[in-house]
């Protein structure tokens, strides 16, 4: 080798190295100081996740997930072979505070006893709804065919919020 060849392979290094160090520290390091090693908040203290189900529908029906700080990722009703477009928000503070009475006014094991349904709205094409709400880690998994909750403060606080969503699509 020439000595000729020696700077070229020994300046082509340097500016590699130079190059290298430039990118790592404006584009990397920041991007990798900001992540915390967590995706998302974990939500223990209240979590409500509802669906809908039954009915003669050809799509996906709607389906939502509201945690403790009162926001929520809603996904609204599709027709077949459409995608559904997750939209998220805030409750508002009117809903958010009807539904902190309604869970702090009943006791949550007594609305997911299960009872015996003789004809729910879903048997005939209707609407029926499911929830799995954890409260302090402890989850109950409420139905409005076939758990004793139907007529309850939480049942109508629930409903507002369906109708808040409608209002979304």
């Amino acid at each position: 080798m020439k000595r000729q060849d020696i700077w070229t392979l020994g300046t082509t290094f340097l500016v590699g190295v130079v190059a290298g160090g430039y990118i790592y520290v404006t584009g990397f390091k920041p991007q990798f100081e900001e992540f915390t090693g967590q995706t998302a908040e974990v939500y223990e203290d209240l979590v409500i996740v509802g669906e809908q189900y039954g009915g003669d529908v050809q799509g996906t029906l709607p389906s939502f997930q509201l945690v403790s700080d009162a926001t929520f990722t809603y996904i609204p009703a599709t027709g077949p072979n459409e995608t559904p477009i997750p939209q998220q928000g805030s409750l508002p503070r009117a809903l958010w505070n009807d539904l902190n009475e309604a869970i702090g006014g009943t006791t949550m094991s007594e609305n997911a006893e299960l009872v015996t349904v003789a004809n729910c709205t879903s048997f005939v094409d209707g609407i029926d709804y499911r929830y799995e709400i954890t409260v302090d880690s402890a989850v109950y998994n409420l139905d409005t065919c076939g758990t004793d909750f139907t007529s309850t403060e939480l049942r109508q606080a629930l409903d507002k919020i369906w109708k808040y969503f409608t209002t979304l699509e």
